[in-house]
């Protein structure tokens, strides 16, 4: 689950790839959701499925994904109160072990895991931040 950036992550994120199995690819409508999903599914030759229940607010609509979600590659990029919203429900519900030290800021991406009947863990997965070129000032000619 990644919540929306509030800068370009996409190329952080293409490495999920190499990490876990990603079958399928659903993301907000939001500019942002798709410019951080978009380079991934380019890399594992999925289409992204933009759906409104990974919008603002839409916690119970996200949480159905999220469970539809369970025992697959799947990757849902939503926003930052959907993603505290789901994790605070799977906690009350599956009790499910977040990781204690993590934030649910912005460009957050959490990796759920489980069996076919609960989340068991839900775990922070910190992204680099962008590296920025220095200023060099004016170039000398």
């Amino acid at each position: 689950m990644v919540s929306v950036p509030m800068f370009p992550m996409g190329r952080s994120l293409q490495d999920l790839g190499s990490f876990f199995e990603i079958d399928r690819i659903l993301s907000a409508p939001a500019a942002r959701c798709m410019e951080t999903v978009v380079p991934l599914a380019h890399r594992e030759s999925l289409t992204v499925e933009v759906t409104h229940d990974l919008s603002d607010s839409r916690i119970e609509h996200a949480m159905r994904l999220v469970d539809d979600a369970r025992g697959t590659g799947t990757v849902l990029c939503t926003h930052e109160d959907v993603v505290s919203g789901v994790l605070a429900r799977l906690a009350d519900r599956d009790r499910t072990t977040l990781e204690p030290r993590a934030g649910r800021r912005r460009g957050s991406v959490w990796a759920l895991t489980g069996d076919a009947s609960r989340y068991t863990s839900a775990y922070y997965l910190p992204m680099p931040e962008p590296v920025h070129a220095p200023d060099l000032g004016p170039a000398n000619n």
